[in-house]
């Protein structure tokens, strides 16, 4: 039931939130960017370096969204 209501939701923001759907398709470009490093064989000191940072900043716009959701479930 509350999966259903955050898979509602979720559509919802993307839908009609600007900066949701930003952050939304940010997230899908970097694990697309983090998946093509993991691929490789061996990563150097500046390809690990940015794997770490792409993390961080996929991370934190996780971090947005699910602030975002969390306003949505708390405000129905």
């Amino acid at each position: 039931m509350e999966s259903e209501i955050r898979e509602k939701i979720i559509g919802e923001l993307i839908a009609s939130n600007f900066e949701y759907k930003r952050l939304h398709k940010e997230h899908g470009d970097l694990e697309e960017k983090i998946t093509a490093l993991d691929k490789q064989r061996h990563l150097s000191p500046e390809d690990e370096r940015l794997r770490k940072e792409l993390q961080k900043k996929k991370l934190s716009g996780k971090d947005m969204m699910e602030k975002m959701v969390s306003k949505q479930i708390a405000a129905r």
